[in-house]
């Protein structure tokens, strides 16, 4: 506090109470305030106020030769005063005019930025070079690939300054509270649809702000004798235990990076993801539809994979291209075994089946996650989870894993044609390699109540996680 739209309402009424006045000379109270400057405030005497901008939550004075960075930080306030009025309580650097008037910065804290830089050197002042764009600049697809590229809370990359200039505490409760996105959900699983959201609640959210002169929460004020009130429309900030006004539940508040936040834990739930990995015939698809007879949505890669070989018109051209009519049995389907044992013996089609098959599946993957983002858990099974390096979605990974006896009794239940080719294809993968990645790892060596007694004991282990 403040941020951006309390720190725009303060430019605003600086810029009409202060612009054209000449500097006489600027008078330090607390050299605390002024020891950050490379270059000494008095620099900027004798000049005149050409214009106020703000970028972020920091002030910019352009002055004739020289500029001034203010930041506000927690209670930084600016007061037009007549040089015969008292200074206020916690004024800390008078900037006295030749008209007798006089700004007061006040700061009962200290905590506030004071800078003067030539104008010449605006392009290299540290403190905005860092500065990422403002909600009213930036594309969702750049917001995306920033987001890409972390893995902390939502939450804590809205307020990260090199992420998103201007957002704060209080406005991240509030744009997250809109877009129904929970607080803590980790940055790189953030869509770009749901970037979008983000963006455009926070437009929405910052205007509204702005137009209300912004939220006069404690003892913040953007001007003497004024009062933001955009307080009035807030939404969960500030209001632990109080009723959520969509859904009627109670709001909760938790810490995040330190700072206090506030959310509603039913709209803006975020469900854990599982991802069951493991070798063929090891138990991966029992395994899922245990988690879907408790209640949970349940994804299977291999039903989507089958549906495509089934019904996508597009695919089945694909594969006739990739690798032929030998492909087709004498149905003028698309036999699967064929090409099982194709791309067992060929690196590079079998690179090509992959690399058109994985973004199909992913993009009905990322929709399955998003349309169920409200549970408490959802259950992904991909037997290539690492080599579609899909692994990313997950919180918890479960390795299943079963002895090639079972392997084969399971095959032959399945009434599989290729059962030496799926074992092949089981030693062919990094299973040992990548079951060091996994967060958990099951042995499916008993019987079928055995293995759901074990599934059981890892579903309990996760939730007290």
């Amino acid at each position: 506090m403040p941020e951006l739209p309390e720190v725009e309402t303060v430019r605003t009424l600086l810029s009409r109470q202060v612009l054209g006045k000449t500097i006489d000379y600027v008078e330090i109270l607390d050299f605390h305030m002024a020891q950050k400057s490379t270059y000494p405030l008095t620099k900027l005497n004798h000049q005149t106020i050409q214009k106020i901008a703000r970028r972020g939550k920091f002030l910019i004075f352009y002055l004739d030769s020289d500029i001034l960075i203010s930041h506000l930080r927690m209670e930084g306030k600016y007061y037009l005063q007549e040089e015969t009025e008292k200074n206020t309580k916690y004024a800390r650097i008078l900037f006295h005019f030749t008209d007798q008037t006089k700004l007061i910065y006040d700061d009962m804290r200290r905590f506030g930025i004071m800078e003067v830089y030539p104008l010449e050197e605006e392009k290299n002042i540290p403190c905005l070079k860092k500065l990422g764009k403002e909600p009213f600049q930036i594309t969702p697809e750049e917001l995306f690939l920033k987001l890409q590229k972390s893995t902390t809370e939502i939450k804590a990359s809205l307020m990260n300054q090199s992420f998103l200039a201007g957002i704060g505490n209080i406005y991240a409760d509030e744009i997250l509270f809109k877009s129904k996105i929970s607080p803590f959900q980790p940055s790189n699983k953030i869509t770009l649809q749901e970037c979008a959201l983000l963006i455009q609640n926070a437009q929405n959210i910052l205007n509204r702000a702005i137009e209300l002169g912004g939220s006069t929460i404690l003892s913040y004020h953007p001007g003497k004798g004024i009062d933001g009130l955009f307080q009035e429309e807030l939404n969960v900030y500030g209001k632990k235990e109080n009723i959520c006004p969509d859904c009627h539940h109670h709001l909760k508040k938790a810490q995040i990076h330190g700072r206090g936040s506030t959310y509603c834990p039913f709209c803006q739930k975020v469900a854990k993801i599982v991802g069951i990995y493991g070798r063929i015939a090891s138990g991966k698809s029992t395994a899922l539809y245990y988690f879907k007879s408790k209640g949970y949505p349940v994804f299977s890669a291999d039903e989507e994979v089958n549906n495509l070989y089934k019904k996508d018109k597009f695919f089945q051209a694909y594969c006739l291209h990739l690798f032929g009519e030998t492909i087709l049995s004498t149905y003028g389907t698309i036999n699967k075994s064929v090409i099982k044992k194709i791309i067992l013996e060929d690196e590079k089609k079998k690179t090509a089946l992959e690399n058109y098959i994985y973004p199909q599946i992913e993009k009905k993957l990322k929709i399955f996650i998003k349309k169920n983002r409200n549970q408490e858990f959802v259950f992904l099974e991909v037997p290539l989870l690492f080599e579609a390096h899909w692994d990313h979605y997950c919180d918890y990974i479960l390795a299943l894993d079963a002895p090639i006896e079972m392997q084969i009794a399971n095959l032959k239940r399945r009434k599989s044609k290729t059962i030496s080719k799926d074992l092949e294809f089981n030693a062919s993968h990094q299973f040992e390699k990548n079951i060091k990645k996994c967060t958990d790892y099951l042995l499916n060596n008993g019987s079928l109540s055995d293995f759901h007694q074990k599934l059981e004991q890892f579903l309990q282990k996760i939730k007290k996680d």
